[in-house]
């Protein structure tokens, strides 16, 4: 029978699945948008194919809120937000000074030379850390139940019998920088939680960059790590640049 501990990783290794897919479907969608906007030539050459980039844009944001929406799924039986705060919260003794010793010390037979300094300064939640976790993912769920939910359910997961006057109305509920915060916000609740069981370091829910136009003008320097919403947007940027350079040397 797998203990706690491993459960928990199995669960959080999940949510950074789901998490990253959900923001490269969303920041792909985006940055394809962006980089047209910016560039006539680029817009020029999608036009060609016309069909095929409206079928690649629809299919990301499709997938951008199919994926979302697991992300945030009430029903804590399913892999996502929800399971993953229940399995923490009822199993606090994973994160405690003795469990993250034992996950340093690893398979070496010898308790480390640093590992007793390193373990001073390490957290050691208590409940009003997980209380507060909870606290940020009930207020994107309510963002997310209130104005996108619909939407998954009855535009993308379903065909609405309303028709398109209920689909407008639907949208107009909508934010797009709202989208991207929900859509984002799963991979600081990942950061903290792996930080905290691996690290030991207090939950901090770190902010991500939003702005895709920025992404897409300016190329990431070598060697640097960035989140995946922000690598894909350059990458579609770099490949569309590419192929209109091509397209234009060819002319």
């Amino acid at each position: 029978m797998e203990n706690a501990g491993q459960v928990f990783e199995a669960e959080l290794e999940i949510l950074r699945t789901e998490a990253e897919s959900a923001a490269q479907f969303l920041y792909a969608y985006l940055a394809i948008h962006e980089i047209a906007a910016q560039h006539s030539e680029i817009a020029k050459l999608l036009n060609i194919a016309p069909l095929f980039w409206n079928t690649t844009l629809g299919a990301l944001q499709t997938s951008a809120f199919i994926a979302v929406g697991r992300v945030f799924d009430d029903d804590k039986e399913s892999h996502g937000v929800a399971r993953l705060l229940c399995i923490a919260t009822e199993n606090p003794q994973i994160f405690n000074h003795a469990s993250l010793a034992a996950r340093k010390q690893g398979n070496n037979p010898t308790k480390p030379d640093w590992l007793d300094k390193y373990m001073l300064t390490a957290y050691e939640p208590i409940p009003a850390d997980f209380e507060a976790l909870q606290h940020e993912v009930d207020k994107q769920k309510a963002s997310y139940k209130a104005n996108y939910k619909p939407i998954r359910n009855k535009i993308f997961a379903h065909k609405d019998i309303k028709g398109s006057a209920n689909v407008q109305e639907m949208f107009a509920q909508t934010n797009i920088v709202e989208f991207q915060t929900l859509t984002l916000f799963p991979q600081s609740i990942y950061s903290a939680l792996w930080n905290l069981y691996h690290n030991g370091s207090k939950p901090d829910l770190q902010e991500h960059p939003l702005a895709v136009a920025d992404m897409v003008r300016e190329p990431i320097p070598a060697g640097r790590q960035v989140p995946v919403h922000v690598k894909i947007a350059r990458q579609a940027a770099d490949f569309l640049l590419a192929l209109a350079k091509e397209d234009k040397n060819q002319q």
